[in-house]
């Protein structure tokens, strides 16, 4: 009952007073495993040499400085993915920056990578226990004079904490970082920490998440370089500029756009990506998944795992159960052993 009132409670509170109040609140009290009675048999899956229980995920932006990681794990995502990390602490852009448009579902944030910093993040990834897969999203501070040495600095520091590092160059809401998604601005950053994971002699899957916004061609060029890099694979996407088909208050104001107006958005994308890449890279699928059905769409358009957070803020922990009973009972009907079996099988 609890976690059916929850986000009902935060929503009497400002977006960016709940999103605090919830952080403290995992903190505080203990949870409880919302898949513990489900049948995950069919979900499972092991991805570059790690085992997923199910495909379903908590993307970046929610735990930010890694403070309640375990506790998200605990109730039960099958993976959790801190940060954006940036290596020195700083502030973020000016209140307010985080609005719901409610009539959509949708959440439309302007944060600008606000983070404690990598000593932080450090200290509380060593602190506390990880109870799922823990991905580390890796950013850059606004007023850095060398890009590339953030990131580096940011995989150098956490490598002996992350399960699989995201590289991020697709949030809207930092002045330039959207520049870094070229072969040029990219290929060091990628290499680099390559060359840091390598020494680290672990292996580490080395992720890079996108903006759905690019031009066609701009997109197809950075794929085709992305997959000659070996990186591991993509999150497709992060938030959108795009307000087609959003209305009501707030739809106008500045950042990036998540929730189901960004669903085909981002599954248009991952068809694109997985058909040019021949199947070959990973694609974390992410971008209004709130549902049995998104999730199903989006494992078929290419994705193998999903990410979600928007629908977490709207639905709360029963998001978890509910989309993964959903994805279940149709596999079930549609006669599938395991859910990598649809991964791609959706067309073009």
């Amino acid at each position: 009952m609890f976690y059916q009132l929850t986000p009902f409670l935060l929503h009497l509170f400002k977006p960016e007073v709940a999103h605090h109040l919830a952080i403290r609140l995992l903190r505080l009290f203990p949870v409880s495993d919302v898949t513990a009675s489900l049948d995950l048999t069919r979900l499972s899956q092991e991805i570059a040499g790690l085992k997923f229980p199910h495909p379903l995920g908590l993307a970046a932006g929610f735990d930010k400085d890694a403070e309640v990681f375990d506790k998200l794990g605990q109730l039960g995502f099958s993976f959790v993915e801190i940060g954006s990390v940036t290596p020195q602490a700083q502030p973020g852009n000016p209140k307010p920056r985080l609005f719901r448009v409610p009539d959509q579902q949708a959440i439309i944030n302007r944060y600008g990578f606000n983070s404690k910093g990598l000593a932080y993040a450090a200290e509380q990834l060593q602190r506390y226990p990880h109870t799922c897969i823990t991905g580390i999203n890796l950013g850059k501070n606004k007023t850095s004079t060398n890009d590339v040495d953030d990131f580096l600095t940011g995989a150098a520091t956490l490598v002996q904490q992350a399960d699989y590092f995201t590289i991020n160059v697709s949030s809207p809401n930092t002045p330039g970082l959207r520049d870094l998604q070229k072969p040029t601005a990219l290929a060091p950053i990628v290499n680099g920490i390559q060359a840091i994971i390598r020494q680290s002699q672990r292996r580490i899957p080395l992720l890079v998440k996108l903006s759905p916004d690019m031009e066609l061609a701009q997109e197809s060029a950075l794929i085709e370089f992305l997959a000659q890099e070996n990186v591991d694979g993509l999150i497709i996407s992060n938030t959108t500029l795009s307000r087609a088909g959003v209305s009501g208050q707030h739809a106008a104001e500045q950042g990036g756009l998540s929730g189901p107006p960004l669903r085909d958005l981002a599954t248009a994308m991952i068809r694109r990506v997985h058909t040019l890449t021949e199947g070959k890279l990973l694609i974390v699928g992410c971008g209004g998944v709130g549902s049995g059905v998104d999730a199903y769409e989006k494992l078929q358009a290419g994705a193998r795992l999903l990410q979600i957070y928007t629908a977490f803020i709207y639905q709360g922990p029963l998001a978890i159960r509910h989309i993964l009973t959903d994805l279940n009972a149709l596999l079930v009907r549609n006669g599938v052993r395991n859910v990598a079996e649809i991964v791609g099988t959706g067309g073009c």
